[in-house]
């Protein structure tokens, strides 16, 4: 038998939307994000304009620990 948090808990914590949420909520500090479907890089652009910034992480609304992840630096690892 092994130990550890209820399906139901487990599949709260993997919510990206429901973690960030939370976050809001009671004051936490995080990493500033936008959740949208991207319709191409040029849209990812302007998603991720008010941050100012050339380093974006891109996370699979279903990936979880490295998986769906990727890393976008220019329009080549678009």
């Amino acid at each position: 038998k092994l130990w550890g948090p209820t399906t139901k808990v487990q599949n709260w914590l993997n919510n990206k939307v429901e973690i960030i949420n939370l976050l809001k909520e009671i004051n936490i500090p995080f990493i500033p994000n936008v959740c949208s479907q991207i319709h191409g890089y040029e849209h990812l652009l302007q998603l991720v304009a008010p941050f100012n910034t050339n380093k974006i992480v891109v996370q699979a609304e279903d990936g979880g620990s490295g998986f769906g992840t990727y890393f976008i630096f220019n329009k080549e690892d678009y």
